[in-house]
């Protein structure tokens, strides 16, 4: 990612592919991919070098388990499936290109392993870039609707 995209995804200018990352109440980590059009948690976007550290830290992550495709959708998967083989849950916002859209991210895959933050280094230095939701990410059988996001999102949290 380079900072013109970055200034796209903020100023949400032109529709580019944006894959963000957050972790629910038991700490296991999704993958939400938007298009730049589905909800994005504005802590998401507070420091783009944090951003791109965690992005790079996720994509050298060896794989954990198993993929899961939930999708009744045909298609090319593989990024999802890739994330989900890293214990990543992992989520599209399919209707991006709908005439109706119904606001929902749909659940694409996942693991029986699911990824923990505890299994981040580091972990707290990326915590500025990373929503934490009060929600159980392994309980959602299809999709999550972006209001149920937006609700459950914990403003602060003292993770000391």
């Amino acid at each position: 990612m380079n900072k013109e995209t970055w200034n796209a995804i903020i100023n949400k200018t032109h529709y580019v592919e944006f894959d963000w990352f957050g972790f629910d109440k038991l700490g296991r980590i999704a993958v939400f991919s938007s298009f730049n059009e589905g909800f994005i948690p504005h802590k998401v976007t507070k420091s783009f070098d944090k951003f791109v550290e965690f992005e790079q830290l996720v994509k050298n992550l060896p794989k954990i388990g198993r993929a899961k495709l939930y999708t009744k959708n045909s298609g090319d998967f593989s990024d999802w499936i890739s994330y989900a083989e890293k214990g990543l849950v992992s989520f599209d916002y399919q209707e991006v290109h709908c005439i109706q859209k119904t606001e929902f991210y749909d659940l694409i895959a996942k693991s029986r392993v699911l990824l923990s933050i505890l299994n981040i280094p580091n972990f707290k230095y990326f915590y500025e870039i990373l929503p934490e939701f009060n929600l159980d990410f392994d309980d959602i059988e299809n999709q999550i609707s972006f209001l149920d996001l937006e609700n459950s999102e914990f403003e602060h949290r003292n993770l000391t």
